[in-house]
């Protein structure tokens, strides 16, 4: 059995899907557009590609068992992944306000660090995972 437990995804959505916290961000960013964004949860954001190319691997190589966490190279809250892409477009930072997990009344209790510890998939994949600032270059 393998277990393959990816992190937040990002990358460009095809039309019509759900799409995720980087594209919605450049998107604000080209309209020069406020967010409010949280500053104290953490997570490092995976570039979707690098898991396929990762889950291509694991099929290739007849992988029947192990365990991989998936996750980008960066730990980042959503504000500072934010400040990273209003910083690439050129659009002023102070757009964004940064607020904490507790101003919006969760029910629950979470970590406020839910990164995922990636040393597995490297050591396994010999991948290098795309950063925020590479995927941008990108575009």
């Amino acid at each position: 059995c393998i277990i393959f437990r990816p992190t937040t995804l990002f990358g460009t959505p095809p039309l019509g899907t759900r799409s995720n916290p980087v594209f919605d961000l450049i998107l604000k960013a080209k309209q020069a557009q406020p967010a409010k964004l949280v500053r104290d949860l953490t997570v490092n954001f995976g570039y979707v590609e690098d898991m396929c190319n990762a889950l291509l691997k694991l099929i290739c190589d007849n992988e029947s068992s192990g365990e991989y966490n998936f996750g980008g190279p960066n730990n980042l809250s959503r504000y500072k992944l934010g400040c990273e892409i209003y910083r690439f477009f050129g659009v002023n930072e102070k757009l964004l306000e940064p607020c904490l997990m507790d101003d919006f009344n969760p029910n629950v209790k979470r970590p406020l660090d839910t990164s995922f510890d990636c040393r597995r998939f490297d050591e396994k994949f010999n991948l290098k995972r795309t950063s925020i600032l590479d995927y941008l270059a990108l575009l």
